[in-house]
């Protein structure tokens, strides 16, 4: 995509990521222009699951435990509490079905992350 491109592109489109953006991600995709953020996982997803550096890090940088979800510059919601707000029905019941397997297949992950971190010798991440 030529340079020109890429601001307007963002600008007529949304982001999705599967996990809720970090401070450093969230403030890139505000920089590149997209209005809309939808995530699956939120923070408190990823501190159950033993990642709470989103949350310790805006909480000793800026004091605050998230950042606004609404703000001048894009808006973020979180697709879990979308589908937990839908009305009763197969839809709901399939959407629900799917994002406990997803949350599973994560916790799974989350675990095995965290136990080849703990048996790598070579680890040095600062955060953990």
């Amino acid at each position: 995509t030529p340079p020109a491109d890429r601001g307007p592109m963002a600008q007529s489109s949304i982001f999705l990521s599967t996990h809720e953006p970090c401070c450093m991600c969230i403030s890139s995709i505000l920089w590149a222009g997209f209005p809309v953020v939808y995530y699956f996982f939120p923070y408190s997803v990823t501190t159950a699951q033993g990642i709470p550096h989103d949350i310790k890090t805006m909480h000793e940088l800026w004091g605050v435990t998230t950042y606004r979800k609404q703000n001048a510059y894009l808006s973020t919601a979180c697709l879990m509490d979308l589908v937990l707000a839908l009305p009763d029905g197969p839809d709901k019941t399939e959407l629900v079905e799917t994002q406990e397997r997803l949350l599973k297949a994560y916790d799974e992950m989350a675990n095995y992350y965290h136990t080849e971190k703990a048996n790598n010798p070579e680890n040095s991440l600062v955060l953990g």
